[in-house]
């Protein structure tokens, strides 16, 4: 095989059907084989096939060459396969949420991407306020980007059908890696930001870059370097790291378990959604995600509060949503992640306003007409009627009405309580009206 053969795609193709030419270098280190050709250098070879030309003296030190200046034809060079250029892969957007845009290297990002869109090597995405996307490669590999984020993909290519190289470029935002543990050993995704870069093979954590420009690595699985002015450490599964712009990986800390979420109910039937939360001593913030799906994509609201703080009001319309909480400690290094926590909000149909009787009124009747407004979402209505205010024990208790009024009769003078609720066309019940009290009297 002839190094003068410069397109990617054969180089491809030849890995595929001439597995010959492939041959171990070490127990678990793939080479290709290139036969030198008149004229050739290693410096040009090198050039050519490399996805680094500078590495042009670990391809001389790998083959033993006494001078790396004196090569000749016919002459077999091996190369490991992790150091070649490989073939440009490509992401498709898999989810998206707001305004996310993207763009070729070297420009700004307008382009509006949508589900389905392709990036590649060399396309820099962004996303706006409350907004989020997520890149998925063809070996299920991903990277998710959190609201006011951008990325560079420096390269995305394939070395041979199971070596990968990823890098992205992250100088500001929050982004959540999901790698593949089966991408080959060679496989390598790094994440590059101002202040330090983090690289895995087959993990989850997540990055990211403040105004300051420190970034902050967080482990949930696998194992994931962290390097920053010539220093590099190692996280293993629940542990995190930040790196300040200029200097060296701080002390390991270990990921504060997350805070549990009291009083959330499975079901509200009021705009305002209410509990609290018992946060982990040395925990000095916490962040409350709540969304519309298990995988926590599409965030409907997030919020970070300061230990000691009340939550602030959250209202959401009718629908399904899931919580999750981390806990945040004085690094700012956010913990594990609790897992999402189910609730439903229904509050349509909404309780009927009664019109009579007016509240307090005496009657001079043991029948008495009750009317209240119509309720758009209601099919029908239920009646309750009790001589008690807490309705624990009933005097009458009338269901199915579709209309807005009802006449109820009475059997003794006295003081009554009374009170309507809307049914929807699913059967579900809204909540009661406010209770009012009548007398009847002779």
């Amino acid at each position: 095989m002839r190094h003068k053969i410069k397109y990617p795609a054969i180089l491809f193709l030849v890995f595929l059907f001439f597995p010959p030419f492939l041959s171990a270098g070490t127990v678990d280190e793939k080479i290709v084989t290139i036969t030198v050709a008149k004229k050739d250098n290693l410096v040009n070879i090198c050039k050519t096939w490399l996805e680094n030309p500078h590495d042009w003296k670990r391809i001389s030190k790998f083959n033993q060459l006494k001078n790396p200046n004196l090569i000749y034809p016919g002459q077999r060079i091996k190369i490991p396969v992790k150091l070649l250029k490989g073939i440009p892969m490509e992401g498709i957007v898999t989810f998206i949420k707001g305004n996310v845009w993207a763009g070729p290297k070297g420009t700004e990002a307008t382009a509006i991407l949508k589900k389905g869109d392709v990036v590649g090597q060399g396309a820099q995405i962004e996303t706006g306020k409350d907004s989020a996307v997520e890149i998925t490669f063809e070996d299920g590999s991903a990277f998710f980007l959190r609201p006011d984020t951008r990325v560079s993909i420096r390269t995305a290519r394939q070395q041979q059908p199971y070596f990968m190289i990823r890098r992205l470029f992250v100088p500001a935002g929050r982004t959540m890696m999901h790698i593949q543990k089966c991408t080959g050993g060679d496989s390598r995704f790094e994440i590059h930001t101002p202040s330090a870069i983090s690289a895995a093979r087959g993990t989850q954590f997540r990055v990211s870059v403040d105004n300051d420009k420190t970034t902050r690595t967080e482990v949930l699985d696998g194992v994931v370097g962290v390097a920053g002015a010539g220093k590099k450490v190692m996280l293993d599964p629940g542990q995190g790291t930040w790196v300040e712009k200029g200097k060296q990986p701080n002390t390991l800390q270990t990921l504060l378990p997350p805070p549990p979420l009291e009083g959330l109910r499975p079901l509200y039937q009021s705009l305002l959604i209410d509990f609290s939360l018992a946060m982990p001593s040395r925990a000095v913030a916490a962040r409350v995600i709540v969304a519309k799906d298990f995988e926590m994509k599409n965030v409907v609201k997030e919020i970070v509060m300061q230990k000691g703080d009340p939550l602030p009001k959250i209202m959401l319309p009718d629908g399904n949503y899931y919580c999750q909480t981390l806990s945040i400690n004085p690094a700012g290094l956010e913990g594990i992640p609790l897992a999402p926590q189910g609730f439903k909000v229904r509050t349509n149909p909404f309780p009927p306003f009664v019109q009579r009787p007016v509240n307090g009124e005496e009657l001079k009747t043991k029948r008495v007409e009750v009317e209240w407004l119509k309720v758009g979402d209601a099919a029908s209505y239920s009646v309750q009627v009790s001589k008690e205010s807490d309705f624990k024990n009933l005097y009458k208790n009338i269901q199915g009405i579709t209309g807005t009024r009802q006449s109820i009769a009475l059997e003794e003078y006295g003081v009554y309580y009374f009170r309507v609720c809307s049914i929807a066309g699913d059967d579900f019940k809204g909540l009661w009206s406010d209770a009012i009290f009548f007398s009847c009297v002779e």
